[in-house]
């Protein structure tokens, strides 16, 4: 089946909104006075993830230069294109850019009421990074889960995976409100 370039870009908004339908859901389970805060948090999910997953995540997710392995990939770092394929690369970047900031976003609400901004940021860092090996081992041709012939439905596995297991981390060390 063909998806038509209007139903990817109904895709792509599709999955940018859900960083802000889990704002609003994380807005209304704070105090009135955090409610900002972590719809800033957010936003700059998409800022630094996207920053972080376009100097190494991408390339840590698909890269197939020699040093790649089933578990991670090396290559494609600071992710750029010739005209031939340029469509093609910044259109896979854009689409796994939304499950990796998603991926992050899903540990805001986790983390809300109990860290700054500062180290919030930081996590979003390493949050995207963390999740780039992961997005490897099931949609990379060279992950060692894809090779197994594992299918991934609509990106669930990793970025539950990594949402999930980061924002349990970060509430056993974060402790309760």
């Amino acid at each position: 089946m063909k998806i038509s370039k209007l139903e990817k870009k109904k895709i792509y908004i599709l999955l940018f909104s859900c960083i802000s339908g889990f704002g609003l859901l994380e807005s209304g389970c704070v105090s009135a006075k955090n409610e900002v805060n972590i719809m800033m948090k957010n936003a700059l999910d998409v800022v630094f993830g996207g920053i972080t997953y376009w100097a190494f995540g991408f390339g840590l997710s698909f890269g197939a230069s020699p040093g790649s392995n089933p578990f991670v990939g090396v290559g494609c770092f600071f992710v750029d294109a010739d005209r031939e394929s340029m469509g093609y690369i910044f259109a896979v970047f854009l689409f796994q850019l939304s499950f990796a900031t998603t991926a992050t976003t899903i540990v805001s609400g986790a983390m809300a009421e109990r860290t700054k901004l500062s180290a919030y940021i930081i996590f979003s860092f390493l949050n995207t990074i963390i999740y780039s090996i992961p997005a490897h081992w099931i949609w990379s041709n060279e992950g060692f889960l894809f090779t197994l012939g594992a299918i991934d439905v609509a990106g669930c596995g990793p970025v539950h995976l990594v949402g999930g297991v980061t924002g349990l981390i970060a509430t056993i060390v974060l402790k309760p409100r």
